[in-house]
């Protein structure tokens, strides 16, 4: 008797094979390489964009009347990266304060209140 098992971590890309006796002892067990090419899955592309997701990797906003303000993006992570740039004129980037307070907030603080909807943000996940 034989059976093959697929390995569900994509990392190790193994199908194992096991032969068992007619107690169903394992006798004897080999493991092959899986290799499947990305043009041999149908969208392929939009199969990973659908995986990945599900785990949001950036976050964009508009942000104006106070000094500072809390923004909540659960990326689990302070691995983040933020820019902050006008929402009028040349859509300049603008020097701003960024702090961490926790793994999926961060606070954006300017010196003066630059009026009603006058920020736009980009935040993005850096790693995995």
């Amino acid at each position: 008797m034989s059976a093959s098992i697929c390995s569900p971590n994509f990392a190790l890309a193994k199908s194992l094979s096991i032969t068992t006796d007619v107690k169903g002892r394992v006798t004897a067990r080999t493991a092959q390489s899986i290799a499947i090419a990305a043009s041999q899955v149908t969208n392929f592309c939009a199969e990973v964009e659908s995986c990945v997701a599900g785990a949001s990797r950036e976050k964009t906003g508009t942000i104006g009347s106070a000094t500072s303000w809390t923004i909540t993006h659960n990326m689990g992570t302070r691995n983040v990266t933020v820019d902050v740039y006008s929402n009028s004129g040349t859509y300049a980037d603008l020097r701003v304060t960024v702090t961490r307070p926790s793994i999926n907030t961060i606070t954006i603080s300017v010196f003066a209140n630059p009026g009603a909807n006058a920020l736009n943000y980009m935040i993005q996940k850096i790693g995995a």
